[in-house]
């Protein structure tokens, strides 16, 4: 649970879920996945109930301000037009949408 006075406290839900697949290549190989992320760098395949596909995560700043974007790759699955974070805001777990969580009080979120 994040203290009330903590970066991040609020409503949490768990938005979606399932596996990925590293696929961040460097020298025609397989890279490990902490070594993507250590250069700012990761591609991964995911495999979720709302995302599904490729994606990059990039570093865009580092440092006590550290901030990634997941970047939607071209390809499977790819739709200029789909807005999963609007039109599917229910949790994977509970169905509840933040704002749900937060009008009902449930603190951190959902357990």
């Amino acid at each position: 649970m994040i203290p009330e006075d903590s970066y991040g406290a609020g409503a949490v839900i768990v938005w979606d879920r399932g596996r990925y697949d590293n696929i961040s290549e460097k020298d025609g190989e397989i890279q490990p996945i902490a070594d993507a992320l250590a250069a700012g760098h990761a591609l991964i395949r995911l495999h979720g109930k709302k995302l599904r596909g490729g994606y990059v995560l990039q570093r865009v700043a580092e440092g006590d301000e550290e901030r990634w974007l997941l970047i939607k790759m071209k390809g499977e699955g790819a739709d200029a037009r789909r807005r999963p974070v609007s039109t599917e805001p229910e949790s994977v777990l509970s169905g509840r949408t933040i704002d749900t969580v937060t009008a009902a009080g449930h603190g951190a979120g959902e357990s």
